[in-house]
């Protein structure tokens, strides 16, 4: 079997599936003989890379989440109203 991933030893999109089994990732990593220590430090970079997405996309919508406390001005009316 050969190894077709370039930017990390390990395919990314096994982490997005609702059924994703770490025991089974670690496995199939141990079957191909991939070096722990460069899946420990290709799980780190895929790490980083997630938390500058997240943050990228804080960035985005930052905006847009701070008007949403001023689009709601008023609504604690209706709030104590219903409780």
């Amino acid at each position: 079997m050969t190894q077709k991933f370039v930017e990390f030893c390990f395919e990314p999109a096994a982490f997005e599936t609702a059924a994703f089994d770490a025991h089974q990732f670690l496995t199939a990593q141990l079957e191909i003989h991939t070096p722990l220590e460069l899946l420990r430090q290709d799980l780190r970079r895929y790490g980083e890379r997630l938390k500058a997405q997240l943050i990228d996309l804080l960035n985005r919508d930052y905006t847009d989440f701070i008007s949403l406390s001023s689009n709601l001005e008023g609504y604690d009316c209706v709030v104590e109203y219903f409780c």
